[in-house]
């Protein structure tokens, strides 16, 4: 390790529920999970007639819903940028804060319903590239602000050998 670098960067936390997001290709769906309970839907009608409201996927629900609330949004905004969107989380998996929603129980009030995202990892694991897969990638902050989502706010405080 001697001589290495180290990018330290400070990110605000923000006070909501864990999300993952990602996008299937072999099932040409989104994949949403909270809480070791994830749900696989194409759009919004997906969420709501396959997976009911109380029941375990309440929380993952709601987060799956908030999701293609906003890849609606992108979609109607630039469909070229959905498209990168999805490409990108064919790789990757977003993780994130569900935030802002007004009958889950937060430290923090929060403006408006959102997944704020803060990380991203990779989600091909081989077994010569495991080491590197266990973490989130080191330009996680660039790759999130490429796209049009909620990103964490943080800033770098230095590069120390």
């Amino acid at each position: 390790m001697e001589g290495a670098k180290v990018e330290v960067l400070r990110s605000l936390k923000t006070n909501g529920d864990g999300a993952h997001v990602t996008w299937s290709t072999i099932l040409n769906a989104w994949v949403v999970t909270s809480q070791n309970v994830s749900i696989v839907a194409r759009n919004e009608k997906d969420v709501k007639t396959l997976y009911p409201e109380q029941t375990r996927y309440f929380l993952a629900r709601k987060i799956a819903l908030c999701w293609m609330r906003k890849v609606k949004a992108i979609e109607k905004q630039d469909s070229a940028k959905m498209d990168a969107l999805k490409t990108e989380l064919a790789e990757n998996v977003f993780i994130g804060d569900f935030i802002g929603n007004s009958e889950l129980i937060n430290l923090i009030k929060y403006p408006r319903e959102t997944i704020c995202f803060h990380s991203v990892m990779k989600k091909l694991r081989t077994s010569s590239n495991a080491k590197n897969t266990t973490y989130c990638l080191p330009n996680s902050f660039n790759l999130l602000k490429r796209h049009p989502i909620d990103v964490s706010p943080n800033r770098i405080c230095g590069v120390y050998e």
